[in-house]
């Protein structure tokens, strides 16, 4: 995969769901910032289809194109092309079903698992996390969670408001926690109130990250 492709990629894409026009055409230097990007979160993650840089990069493979359109909008954002960052959330929206706002700042390495139906608000997101399906974080009055390296998101879990979650923790299927603070190396089962912490003795970050970065708990 070149930066070129990629751009002619998400220009088609842009010309066939939203019209033929001319504010379609995007910077090359802007997608060779998003594809330094993917590049550094994929050359990062160990397991199948990421690992080994962009060479298993795959627009057809939903889970990438998921990060890809994210990091689009994102940059689009960042330089005030607002309406073609909202038309690359869109995208994502109606291609993977994932709700993904372009303020959301996603961390610099990160997986995704066939996030389809998932909503992922505006928390504070730190390296080595993955997301599944119908994962929902979300705000409760002004307050987001806060989110320390190397999380999973199991389908179905949801982190609702002021919590401040630890390192190497995993969010079980269907589990849900709202303003509740979570410690490092912990399970997190069951739904609010009735939540249930196990410990956690599965090491995320060597599992399924690799990186010269080491986590200290």
């Amino acid at each position: 995969m070149r930066p070129e492709k990629l751009l002619f990629f998400v220009e088609k894409l842009l010309d066939s769901n939203f019209g033929k026009q001319n504010s379609h055409i995007i910077d090359p230097k802007l997608s060779f910032t998003v594809y330094s990007k993917l590049n550094h979160c994929f050359k990062n993650i160990s397991r199948k289809y990421y690992r080994n840089n962009l060479k298993n990069f795959d627009l057809l493979n939903s889970d990438h194109l998921c990060i890809c359109l994210y990091l689009f909008s994102k940059e689009l954002f960042k330089i005030k092309k607002y309406e073609l960052a909202k038309k690359f959330f869109l995208l994502n929206k109606m291609i993977n079903g994932i709700d993904l706002f372009y303020k959301v700042n996603m961390p610099r390495i990160f997986m995704f698992c066939h996030p389809q139906s998932s909503v992922i608000g505006n928390g504070k997101f730190s390296d080595y996390c993955i997301f599944f399906q119908n994962v929902t974080i979300g705000r409760k009055g002004k307050n987001y969670p806060k989110f320390s390296q190397a999380v999973i998101f199991y389908p179905g879990s949801k982190i609702i408001g002021n919590c401040k979650i630890g390192k190497n923790v995993i969010f079980g299927p269907d589990s849900s926690i709202v303003d509740t603070d979570i410690p490092s190396n912990t399970l997190v089962l069951g739904k609010f109130p009735n939540i249930v912490l196990k410990k956690n003795n599965y090491d995320i970050k060597n599992q399924f990250f690799k990186s010269t970065t080491k986590i200290k708990i």
